[in-house]
């Protein structure tokens, strides 16, 4: 009698979850990015900004109508931008449908936003070396945001990770 050794019957393999699902990693960073800092960010910069402008206008009285309109205009779309930002993260976190897409337009309304924010100064009376230090700034503003347009919206665009996440919200 030769009997060969027979193998012990296998369990049914569970399949392995898919460790990117779900909002974590770079996901969970954004999502973070969007509902907690931005919104600090722009509170910490609204302050420091108006803090600025006090000082300059105590140095230049006369631009004090431009500095004016220049803070309502930029603070106006800083915080309309800011609750556009923890909408679009609490999308993303509770994977609801069209998150993706309304994060990707908000990764765009910033550097269209810091644009924006630049019109008052070219249109203003400000002395030229006022209007020089607004605009400056401003294209700082603008090349981050450029930046973080770039950063995030090909992330949303390329990641596996939101591509199984977000597939059946799509």
């Amino acid at each position: 009698m030769n009997q060969e050794p027979t193998a012990a019957p296998q369990p049914p393999t569970q399949p392995t979850p898919n460790p990117l699902v779900g909002v974590g990693g770079w996901l969970a960073f954004f999502c973070f990015i969007l509902v907690a800092l931005n919104p600090l960010l722009t509170l910490f910069s609204f302050f420091t900004i108006h803090k600025t402008i006090e000082a300059l206008r105590t140095l230049n009285p006369e631009a004090a109508q431009v500095l004016d309109s220049f803070t309502s205009f930029s603070g106006v779309l800083s915080f309309t931008l800011a609750a556009f930002s923890v909408v679009a993260g609490i999308l993303l976190i509770r994977r609801a449908r069209n998150a993706v897409l309304i994060a990707k337009i908000y990764t765009a309304a910033v550097p269209t936003v810091a644009l924006l924010a630049l019109l008052p100064v070219f249109g203003s009376s400000a002395s030229p070396e006022l209007r020089e230090g607004m605009v400056q700034g401003g294209v700082q503003d603008l090349i981050k945001s450029l930046g973080f347009f770039a950063i995030w919206f090909t992330y949303l665009s390329r990641s596996r990770r939101v591509k199984n996440t977000y597939a059946t919200n799509a």
